[in-house]
């Protein structure tokens, strides 16, 4: 037998759903760094992080030399005229 509620079949809090070539999905963790919803929500930096890419082998996540350049957020998010890794 297969699941019987939906919730079954998505990934839980603290991790990220990744999609591997073949079509098949599996749960990553999230770790230091980051913020995971789960249930296919994209992870997200916390403040003071950088998310530079998420992958079947985990978040490229950096930590930044100012918390104001990092807000946080979806893959990319810098500050207002920052950029580029650590959102120098």
């Amino acid at each position: 037998p297969g699941f019987t509620s939906v919730q079954d079949c998505v990934c839980p809090e603290a991790t990220y759903t990744v999609e591997l070539e073949d079509g098949s999905k599996l749960c990553q963790i999230c770790g230091e760094g980051s913020h995971c919803q789960g249930y296919d929500h994209a992870p997200e930096a916390a403040e003071g992080y950088y998310l530079h890419a998420a992958t079947s082998t985990g978040l490229s996540i950096f930590k930044c030399k100012d918390e104001m350049f990092c807000p946080g957020g979806t893959v990319g998010t810098c500050s207002e005229g920052r950029h580029g890794i650590s959102c120098d």
